[in-house]
């Protein structure tokens, strides 16, 4: 049986410092280290490339979504390499890639309408297009009890609220996390899991309102847009920030993981996370490349729906890039 104090140790949540952790674990840290750097760089490159592509082809109303949204990928990886490198940094590269994400959540939104030349043009031009809120994550009651409305101004504001608000709860709640964190570690520890219910459902509510937004806009827009995909990616990066490092702690409770005081379980399981996060990036950045690198219909032309202001159009005479 190991003495107490290795076991409190081994169970302690309390990070290292840079010195100790380089001095304890640089047979793993340095390799580490070097692959990571390898794929930023990667991610870096791929990303100018992209976003030299955007300034010079794509459409001025898309631009700056276009711009933001393609970025949140090398700088998710650059926080997760910080991760890597620092341990303590832990909760505050956590706050700012989840302030960069649900930010890109609500940019992915307004991508949205400038595709669609605006909330205006899109009213104009939707006609008997119908919402159909039952969508994931909320395909049950009571969303499957809800009747199809038109798309209206009221109807675009509300799902405008329910992305916005993502960001703003977010900073809200992962700011009490850093006051609580700066008095107290233990203050923050004991109250981590209680906020998490918030995070999850004010995430949920802001995918639910981008999801119905896309349902919606695929009627009028050319499947060129490739509107879902798009989603699809970002919430990749949810997936893999939130949902993996859950993955990686079966390692820690399952004591898979060596304990050499004061390197704990729980700073291997972070080492993982971030080494992995930061690849994960740059593959996810090269295959938003591949998406964001195409020619589209022009942004402001929305194919017409019957009865609404004339025939169908298609939009596709005057190409742009977004």
């Amino acid at each position: 049986m190991e003495p107490p104090n290795q076991l409190n140790s081994c169970s302690s949540s309390s990070m290292p410092s840079v010195q100790d952790y380089f001095n304890g674990a640089s047979i793993y840290v340095i390799p580490l280290a070097a692959v990571g750097a390898a794929f930023l760089m990667f991610s870096l490159l791929v990303f100018a490339n992209t976003l030299r592509f955007i300034l010079r082809r794509s459409c001025s109303k898309a631009k700056t979504f276009t711009t933001f949204i393609t970025a949140i990928y090398p700088v998710i990886g650059f926080l997760s390499y910080c991760f890597l490198l620092v341990p303590r940094s832990s909760l505050l590269c956590e706050a700012l890639s989840q302030g960069f994400i649900t930010v890109a959540l609500y940019q992915l939104f307004c991508l949205l309408m400038a595709y669609g030349g605006g909330h205006a043009s899109l009213i104009e031009t939707a006609g008997s297009v119908r919402i159909d809120l039952k969508e994931p994550p909320c395909c049950c009651w009571p969303c499957c009890a809800l009747p199809t409305f038109a798309l209206q101004k009221k109807a675009i504001d509300w799902f405008q609220c329910l992305v916005l608000q993502v960001p703003l709860v977010q900073g809200l709640v992962y700011f009490v996390f850093l006051l609580m964190w700066a008095e107290n570690l233990s203050l923050y520890e004991a109250n981590y899991w209680y906020l998490q219910p918030v995070l999850i459902i004010s995430i949920l509510t802001g995918i639910w309102g981008l999801t119905i937004t896309i349902k919606a806009l695929s009627s009028l827009l050319d499947p060129e847009f490739r509107l879902r995909t798009k989603l699809n990616i970002l919430q990749g990066v949810l997936l893999f920030s939130k949902l993996q490092p859950l993955l990686i702690k079966v390692f820690v409770w399952t004591n898979l993981l060596p304990c050499n005081p004061p390197l704990t379980p729980q700073l291997y399981a972070n080492m993982i996370q971030s080494a992995l996060l930061t690849m994960e990036m740059a593959l996810l950045g090269l295959l938003v490349r591949r998406i964001y690198r195409r020619q589209l219909p022009e942004v402001s032309s929305l194919k017409r729906e019957p009865g609404a202001n004339g025939p169908k159009l298609a939009g596709e005479d005057n190409p742009s890039y977004g």
